[in-house]
């Protein structure tokens, strides 16, 4: 699954975190990709929400914070059911005036294999020079990746960009549905890839139905071919 939860503010401008677990503990996800997450800043009244979303999904968690804001910290996460056996972070390139974006790693064990779990939230200007730049690098780490790749987060670009065309190349989509904005979605900018002639097979994708953010949560399935 992957999620952009808007700090956990639905449209109302109201505290959703508690919705937003319950849509998460319906679909039973192995993985939660989430992007713009607060951890102790003044707006959230000082707390974790990746560390309280965990506890009340059953999950382990993995948050890095990207920027310093209101007293605390702002960036992504990745909830998982299985204990990462690693976990790395990088800040992606970046330009004077836009907000610092970052990279987030987590390796699992699965089916006794090592599973290379990726999330991210690219630049969201109209100008999609920097943000070329971000999944560009974006592609290169993942080039390396020994293991079998998975990819998920909001890309805030669309399937006929160049940065999502590069991506395709090597990726399977997911999940191909309209995800934003909440309630009437006119754009895909979220994702969730799967590494071409690689063990994964899709066995299904699907938008999410919720109000409690700007985005909506997708959803994929994927089985793991074996050898």
């Amino acid at each position: 699954m992957t999620w952009n939860i808007r700090s956990a503010r639905g449209l109302d401008n109201q505290d959703h975190l508690t919705g937003i677990a319950e849509v998460i503990n319906r679909r039973q996800p192995d993985i939660v990709a989430l992007q713009e997450i607060d951890s102790a800043t003044t707006r959230n009244n000082g707390r974790d929400l990746a560390g309280r979303l965990a506890e009340k999904c059953s999950l382990y968690v993995f948050f890095s914070g990207n920027i310093y804001f209101q007293g605390g910290k702002y960036g992504t996460a990745i909830l998982s059911r299985f204990q990462p056996v690693e976990k790395s972070h990088w800040p992606l390139p970046n330009a004077p005036g836009h907000e610092q974006r970052g990279l987030q790693r987590v390796v699992i064990e699965l089916a006794g294999r090592f599973i290379s779990i990726y999330n991210t939230h690219l630049d969201h200007h109209s100008d999609d020079s920097l943000r070329f730049a971000q999944t560009v690098f974006i592609d290169s780490v993942l080039s390396r990746d020994g293991n079998p790749v998975i990819l998920a987060g909001d890309l805030n670009d669309t399937p006929g960009s160049r940065s999502l065309k590069l991506l395709s190349s090597h990726f399977q989509s997911g999940v191909s549905s309209l995800s934003f904005p909440v309630p009437d979605a006119k754009i895909q900018i979220d994702y969730i890839f799967a590494e071409k002639n690689s063990i994964f097979g899709l066995n299904s994708g699907r938008r999410l139905n919720s109000k409690h953010s700007d985005h909506f949560p997708l959803f994929a399935e994927f089985f793991i071919n074996r050898p």
